[in-house]
């Protein structure tokens, strides 16, 4: 396993400008975004992230494969057979339910892929005193790469948070239902914003990205650009009210589903710090530059 540096990731990408963050949420799969994404100088996959029969997709190319220990081992081929990506990225968190890292395995199923194994980036100028647990891979990989590389246009697609009623949570496991209890997916999805907001450059995303963005009342980021390439079934007068009024109904029951949801995290939190067992971090000042 070729061990890589932060400088030595930089130097591989320091003329990138551009950057396709796809995420795993099976709604990447709604869009023919596959020329779009690989027209981004940067393309970040997580993970099991497959390429192949859907490339008209998701795009053909991986730069950056984001991947931790427990979601590739023994289920994921190796990053070679599947994506070929130039450089691997783990952040490194504690490890769930207690289990050990079986380091010397993870690294031979990285082979002769470019590694970077580094501790999660400490993210800054966030407020974050919610927060009990880590965050999403795609969090972190936001944060860490708009830090590191000098982004100017930005593509985003494939995040839903574990979404009640989005569509499958995975594309690769679509018959797989998630919660994400290792995480606080409402404070990831706030925090999620919060980067973005930060972000002066061109943001392009698709629609199921736009719903976690109004989730979060802070965001005033860059130019932003609603990806045209969603398909639309209805037209007409009549079709365009049916339209409507279904949209509406599903942005209702997701509003719902995602307050109940929230209520969920909050409360397991306030349980959890009466019963000791976690201690919330300090809250952060914001920064002012």
């Amino acid at each position: 396993m070729p061990r890589l540096d932060v400088l030595q990731l930089y130097d591989m990408f320091a003329n990138a400008r551009s950057m396709a963050i796809v995420g795993n949420a099976g709604t990447i799969l709604n869009y023919q975004n596959g020329p779009t994404i690989d027209s981004y100088d940067i393309i970040v996959r997580f993970n099991r992230a497959y390429t192949k029969g859907v490339e008209d997709k998701i795009g053909s190319r991986t730069d950056i494969l984001v991947a931790n220990i427990g979601n590739t081992l023994e289920r994921a081929p190796a990053p070679a057979e599947a994506l070929n990506p130039r450089a691997l990225v783990c952040f490194v968190t504690k490890s769930p339910k207690g289990k050990d890292i079986d380091s010397q395995a993870f690294r031979q199923w990285i082979g002769d892929v470019p590694a970077l194994i580094t501790f999660a980036p400490d993210i800054r100028n966030v407020t974050q005193a919610g927060r009990s647990r880590q965050f999403l891979n795609g969090t972190y990989a936001l944060y860490a790469f708009l830090s590191l590389f000098k982004i100017e246009r930005l593509f985003l697609t494939g995040f839903t948070f574990y979404s009640p009623v989005a569509a499958a949570q995975k594309y690769y496991e679509p018959e797989v239902r998630l919660l994400g209890f290792q995480h606080d997916l409402d404070e990831d999805a706030r925090v999620f914003c919060e980067i973005l907001a930060a972000f002066k450059g061109q943001l392009e995303m698709t629609p199921e990205v736009t719903a976690a963005l109004q989730r979060s009342k802070s965001f005033r980021g860059g130019a932003i650009v609603l990806s045209p390439r969603v398909p639309r079934f209805a037209s007409g007068v009549g079709g365009r009210i049916v339209a409507f009024f279904s949209g509406l109904r599903r942005r209702i029951i997701a509003k719902l589903a995602w307050t109940l949801l929230s209520w969920g995290f909050s409360l397991r939190r306030r349980l959890e710090r009466k019963a000791g067992r976690v201690v919330a971090p300090a809250q952060l000042k914001r920064w002012k530059s």
